[in-house]
């Protein structure tokens, strides 16, 4: 079972007469449409708090500058992304959180999930398994386990992400990628919180759906 902190059905702020609190994560291969998804949710709901991972903080910029370096090492990869995390729920999160305010980011705890497992598993690699490295990854993280409320996973083949994404960072390769895709299968199964969203349709189209599934959301609770 997932751990997770009290989410917004369960909870009211008692400082802001009710209000409800809701954290959403915006999840899917680069070029899936995360970006599009997140700018339109802030032009329907102007009082959004936008954030992502990496973030703008300091170990966010040392994440960003690690994934254009081939060699860097993949534990230490790891490392910087969770001190990242901290910052970024210290600092982004949970303040606008705390004041029962919409925040969304663009990639969160999942695709930590998706994408370090394929990167420290295999032949001169921390682990043997993905398994393994699962293991390790949920143990080290769960300190920082401040779980969004609802994630909207984009759907798109491997493919189509290929065609769409710059290709200039090391986890931007075929063979990565298809590892990838299916831990994020194997999450969707996992979590009920998951959302999927047909990325793979027109523009305006997976808008309205990733609205639709963000409006009911709302009315649900």
């Amino acid at each position: 079972m997932e751990p997770v902190r009290q989410g917004l059905a369960q909870i009211k702020t008692p400082a802001h007469h009710g209000v409800y609190v809701t954290f959403v994560s915006i999840e899917g291969l680069d070029g899936s449409g995360k970006t599009t998804v997140q700018n339109a949710i802030t032009e329907n709901y102007p009082e959004v708090v936008t954030t992502s991972e990496p973030s703008d903080l300091q170990f966010g910029q040392q994440v960003r500058e690690r994934l254009s370096q081939p060699e860097s090492n993949e534990v230490t990869d790891f490392y910087v992304f969770m001190a990242d995390r901290q910052d970024h729920i210290d600092q982004r999160i949970k303040p606008a959180d705390q004041q029962g305010k919409l925040v969304v980011s663009d990639r969160y705890a999942d695709s930590t999930r998706a994408y370090q497992p394929v990167a420290m598993t295999g032949e001169g690699k921390p682990f043997d398994s993905q398994q393994d490295a699962k293991e390790f990854i949920e143990a080290t993280m769960s300190p920082w386990n401040y779980q969004p409320d609802i994630t909207l996973y984009m759907d798109i083949g491997v493919d189509t992400a290929i065609e769409r994404a710059a290709g200039d960072e090391k986890y931007e390769q075929r063979a990565f990628l298809e590892q990838v895709s299916e831990n994020y299968e194997d999450l969707c199964s996992a979590y009920d919180r998951i959302t999927r969203i047909d990325a793979e349709q027109n523009k305006q189209g997976m808008i309205d759906e990733a609205l639709t599934e963000l409006e009911n959301h709302h009315k649900t609770i």
